[in-house]
């Protein structure tokens, strides 16, 4: 199944530039205005509730804390220790094909970007759901768009997805995280 949805977006690459400009954007610009966004909304008014201005910091740290720890263990160590013992090549390696966006060779599964991107929004979705929501629809157009490019298959995407979930959820349930 893989082989075949980046065979069909090889097919129509070229074909529609508007989507492939899209497709640029969002594989490769998105991360980067995703922790933008992801590091200022913290700090918007009532995002932690009432209380005294130190509570509030306090809150503001502990989500700060307990989304760092959640990113050194889904993007630090579960993604290299996978990447280790299954070292899958990338489609457009595979295959010989030009990616849209520049790429290494490195491993592909799972994807580092959707490891990252859906381990903040499922942070963001603890934090507020409204929030969360729009990170996690970011983060799987994201996704689709790092296979639209060819530097990834959809069980990559999957992969880092459920890794970033899981992670968030694994630390939640350790440390109370809300």
């Amino acid at each position: 199944m893989d082989a075949v949805v980046v065979h069909y977006f090889q097919s129509i690459i070229g074909r529609f530039p508007f989507v492939d400009g899209l497709a640029v954007f969002f594989a490769s610009y998105m991360p980067y205005l995703f922790v933008v966004v992801f590091l200022a909304l913290p700090y918007t008014r009532g995002t932690f509730g009432t209380g005294s201005p130190l509570l509030r910091k306090q809150r503001r740290l502990y989500f700060v804390l307990m989304t760092v720890l959640a990113l050194l263990i889904a993007w630090g160590i579960a993604l290299h220790v996978i990447r280790y013992g299954y070292p899958r090549v990338r489609p457009f390696s595979e295959f010989g094909w030009t990616p849209l966006v520049a790429h290494k060779t490195s491993p592909s599964l799972p994807s580092g970007h959707a490891t990252f991107m859906f381990t903040l929004a499922a942070a963001m979705w603890q934090l507020k759901r409204k929030w969360g929501y729009w990170f996690f629809g970011l983060a799987a157009v994201t996704g689709i768009a790092r296979v639209y490019s060819l530097v990834h298959y959809p069980t990559d995407i999957l992969a880092g997805a459920l890794i970033g979930i899981a992670t968030v959820y694994l630390v939640k349930r350790i440390t109370r995280f809300s």
